[in-house]
């Protein structure tokens, strides 16, 4: 276990690449949903993809069912899955690191990683933060040859202590930096999560 803040720095500590770096920052993926003391499966999937000529990058964010305070957890809680797929379209493509982090809410929450439903393919787990107010995994690419795609996927509970008709919002980010045969790229992909406060008679 690692603090989130470490993340950071093993991303700037030896793996930056030497050669040119190239950092692409895509639009914001939004999504809000109004917050209820009902049990809602909600099963909104967000996503994002960006490619070149080298290969193809998807992104999604899955916001699965919201639950009300209960014991033993005092507090409302949505379940969200992470997903990334990383596709080459030459034999020069390479993913050379995936770090995705789970910014600080707005308001008083905890974030959740599940060890247990983490999932890689082609890659290498570095360092991980499973939770508290922020939370983060960083993986590094296995680049003994490029043409090779790779992919991760893991499950977390956002859990909300504030009332329904206070606003959380909560920003989860990709980032991913990558080889396409003549240039290192760094792609960021940010999903911008708001759990809206509904005013309660």
């Amino acid at each position: 276990m690692l603090p989130v803040g470490l993340l950071t720095g093993l991303k700037l500590m030896g793996m930056a690449p030497t050669a040119r770096l190239e950092i692409i920052t895509l639009a914001p993926v939004a999504w809000q949903f109004n917050r209820t003391s009902a049990v809602t499966r909600i099963q909104d999937t967000l996503s994002a993809t960006y490619a070149d000529d080298a290969g193809q990058m998807s992104f999604s964010v899955t916001a699965g069912t919201y639950v009300g305070p209960s014991i033993p957890i005092p507090a409302y809680s949505l379940n969200l899955g992470i997903n990334f797929v990383a596709k080459p379209f030459s034999r020069d493509f390479s993913v050379r690191s995936v770090l995705v982090t789970f910014g600080k809410d707005t308001q008083p929450s905890l974030i959740h990683l599940m060890e247990t439903y983490i999932s890689f393919e082609n890659l290498t787990l570095r360092a991980l933060s499973v939770g508290g107010e922020q939370a983060g995994v960083l993986l590094l690419g296995n680049n003994s040859q490029g043409g090779v795609g790779c992919q991760f996927s893991a499950a977390a509970y956002w859990y909300i202590s504030t009332p329904n008709n206070v606003t959380s919002q909560r920003q989860v980010d990709f980032e991913i930096t990558y080889f396409n045969g003549t240039a290192y790229k760094r792609t960021i992909q940010p999903f911008d999560l708001t759990l809206l406060g509904v005013e309660t008679d």
